[in-house]
């Protein structure tokens, strides 16, 4: 059986949060934090896949709604020269 005091013993290590650095600013060495560095303020991968799935959305649209107007022009033009050559 487990000892349960040794896992109740206080521990030496500070929090994340109370870490400041030489200039006062906050540390911190989590996982999240090495892969958002590369990363523009306030933009995260969530946002990213976002905004391109608009961009997609939007683009196969528009190629939708211009297959479908160049389409009915054929159509369209068909139509008229079909009686013309009885």
């Amino acid at each position: 059986m487990p000892d349960l005091n040794t896992s109740m013993a206080p521990t030496t290590e500070a929090p994340v949060s109370d870490l400041t650095g030489a200039a006062g600013e906050t540390l911190s060495h989590g996982l999240g934090d090495s892969l958002n560095n590369g990363l523009i303020a306030g933009v995260t991968l969530s946002n990213v896949l976002a905004i391109t799935a608009v961009a997609l959305l939007v683009f196969v649209s528009a190629g939708v709604l211009y297959l479908s107007t160049v389409e009915w022009r054929d159509r369209r033009r068909r139509s008229k020269a079909a009686p013309a050559k009885r």
